[in-house]
């Protein structure tokens, strides 16, 4: 089945199964600040859209089912020396996980962004699963660490 999973840019009429999608990538990770406001996925949903060249959002479908999604986006390093790319977000649902398609897409991201100085992704600390598949792929841990400062006009 892994095989058969496409990874096609999002497209109008994917909205509402992205909310759905990120909520339940949000739901249970208790290292962010809860569920994110739908009018977070609709902004990023509107980058999208503009063509301002900061967010690619990939929808996994298997069939004519949809299974999962991504969302990458860029950013400067001077430290590593141009252009990067965070892989911002990646959800497989439940009943299609350990079907190695999150190392799938992956490797389709690092191959589709091999002009990239570095990759980046979060994980969750509840989620070693996760950090070991991202860890065998060749991702590591650095010594530094992000820190954020959450303005109050962001809304959670």
């Amino acid at each position: 089945m892994k095989d058969e999973v496409l990874f096609r840019a999002f497209a109008t009429g994917d909205e509402d199964e992205l909310i759905t999608m990120n909520a339940e990538l949000f739901s249970g990770d208790t290292a962010t600040l809860g569920v994110l406001p739908e009018s977070h996925v609709q902004h990023t949903i509107e980058s999208f859209f503009s063509n301002e060249n900061l967010v690619d959002i990939y929808i996994f479908d298997y069939e004519s089912e949809t299974i999962g999604y991504a969302i990458v986006s860029w950013f400067w390093s001077n430290e590593f020396g141009g252009r990067s790319m965070l892989l911002d977000e990646i959800l497989v649902k439940k009943e299609f996980r350990g079907q190695s398609i999150g190392s799938r897409f992956i490797s389709f991201a690092l191959d589709k962004y091999k002009d990239a100085a570095v990759f980046m992704l979060e994980v969750s600390p509840g989620n070693p699963k996760a950090r070991k598949l991202y860890e065998t792929i060749g991702f590591k841990e650095l010594k530094t660490r992000h820190l954020y400062f959450v303005p109050e006009k962001v809304n959670y």
